[in-house]
């Protein structure tokens, strides 16, 4: 066990927001030249409880041990479903545990990276629940996201006010939900890194149907919409004709 190797993982788990607690194992647990070592640590949110596992890997030739992923578990508030999911450690970012439990929750992150070639771009980070491993975890990925672009989609009336709209999308970048209302109902308001537009949930937190979210849309979005749809209805029936004939 190298004295240095332990300070400078502690210094990088305590920037994470680790605890000391969690800290304190770390010469006990590295002692034993163990390959990889996982250590827990759990966190209540009014949301749910998270469980938190950094996860650290031996170098191959060399004693001294990395920080390569967390492993989190999320169980929501009144009930008993599990969320599973990864966060990978990247020499260009790197995730606080309160930005993993934003993320745990729905909300995406908006942060500085860099690519192979150490070129800096902004992109947004979160993780789809449907896209599992064979461990049954998601994995936290980066997307490029043009926020102002998904906003402009949608009848928003934050954006009449260019300070409310600043604030808006402000609260989206930090990973939180955005409170919004929209034809008397109010509403919570999260990116969609996937399809690159935004996820809308009631007071209760339920996700909005296809039909209610389409009647959040300006006219022009919602037209474009429903060209596109049209569009894929074509296409299915040319391939199933094309199909048919050979």
């Amino acid at each position: 066990m190298s004295v240095r190797n332990v300070e400078y993982l502690g210094s990088q788990l305590k920037e994470l927001g680790y605890s000391d607690r969690l800290i304190a194992e770390l010469p006990a647990r590295m002692e034993p030249d163990h390959k990889v070592i996982m250590l827990n640590e759990s966190r209540k949110y009014e949301f749910g409880t998270l469980y938190f596992s950094p996860v650290l890997n031996r170098a191959k030739d060399d004693a001294f041990y990395f920080l390569n992923e967390h492993q989190v578990m999320f169980i929501p508030v009144n009930t008993s479903e599990i969320i599973k999911f990864k966060a990978y450690v990247n020499p260009s970012h790197n995730f606080t545990l309160d930005q993993l439990a934003k993320m745990a929750r729905g909300g995406s992150v908006e942060s500085e990276q860099a690519d192979k070639d150490r070129n800096v771009y902004i992109a947004w980070s979160g993780f789809d629940r449907e896209e599992l491993d064979h461990l049954g975890f998601s994995r936290v990925k980066s997307h490029t996201y043009d926020i102002h672009e998904a906003v402009s989609k949608f009848r928003l009336p934050e954006a009449e006010d260019p300070a409310k709209l600043t604030s808006f999308i402000q609260t989206l970048k930090q990973g939180d939900f955005a409170k919004t209302s929209i034809d008397g109902q109010d509403l919570f308001v999260a990116p969609s890194l996937k399809f690159q537009t935004l996820n809308f949930y009631d007071e209760n937190m339920e996700p909005l149907s296809f039909k209610r979210r389409l009647e959040l849309m300006t006219s022009e979005a919602k037209a474009e919409i429903k060209e596109r749809i049209k569009e894929n209805r074509e296409e299915r029936t040319r391939q199933k004709n094309g199909k048919s004939i050979r």
